[in-house]
């Protein structure tokens, strides 16, 4: 089935074809079943393929993250995810901050 397929995808770290195939999912069925856990997969998969973006994407694609973070701990104020995405926050936002230094440093250069 098409949860399945995406989860593959992620399992495989295949970041970009997990988040459409995770957000296909949502568009093609209803499942309230899987749409927590499908949800959480998608911030997972968008800050690890910020993480492992480069430089010129990532700035772009942690705030992305981030807001998808956001967007989750608002839906599902009480979940078996919600330390597990804190935590992601927490690692994006010290991201973001590194980014930003770093531009920051070769700015001054």
């Amino acid at each position: 089935n098409a949860y399945i397929n995406a989860k593959m995808y992620y399992d495989i770290a295949d970041y970009k074809a997990a988040i459409s195939a995770f957000t296909q999912f949502f568009h093609d069925f209803h499942a309230p079943k899987y749409r927590e856990e499908a949800t959480f997969y998608i911030v997972q998969a968008k800050y690890s393929l910020a993480e492992n973006s480069i430089d010129a994407k990532k700035e772009e694609r942690i705030a992305d993250a981030l807001k998808e973070a956001d967007n989750f701990m608002l839906i599902y104020k009480v979940s078996e995810y919600t330390d597990e995405v804190k935590t992601i926050k927490e690692k994006a936002l010290k991201l973001q901050d590194k980014i930003l230094k770093d531009k920051e440093i070769n700015k001054n250069n």
